[in-house]
């Protein structure tokens, strides 16, 4: 499931539904719009898989700790001990592990 983008997409989905007002969806769709959360509200319950970091939230990380994401782009030549990233979209976590690394871009765009 992880490597297969689903848990990404399920988020995405509810974001991108989120954004729509209601009633502008053809009724058929609109009737679907609750799913995409309560699918995350069973992944957690049923398989405590969790999602990790939101869309747009900022952060601060050692530049040793890069690895832990995704990025999008190139890295800007930097000296920096500490990089500023944007989350692009969530990660998920089980059980403090995680499963899918959050992807996130350079803040200084």
């Amino acid at each position: 499931m992880a490597d297969r983008y689903f848990l990404r997409d399920i988020l995405a989905l509810r974001d991108a539904l989120a954004n729509v007002a209601l009633g502008a969806l053809p009724n058929a769709i609109e009737g679907l719009r609750t799913l995409p959360a309560a699918l995350i509200d069973w992944l957690v319950a049923t398989l405590d898989v969790v999602p990790h970091l939101e869309c747009g939230q900022r952060l601060e990380v050692p530049k040793s700790r890069l690895a832990d994401f995704v990025l999008e782009g190139e890295e800007p030549a930097t000296e920096l001990v500490l990089v500023k990233l944007v989350v692009v979209r969530p990660g998920w976590k089980r059980r403090g592990s995680v499963l899918v690394r959050p992807t996130v871009e350079w803040a200084g765009r």
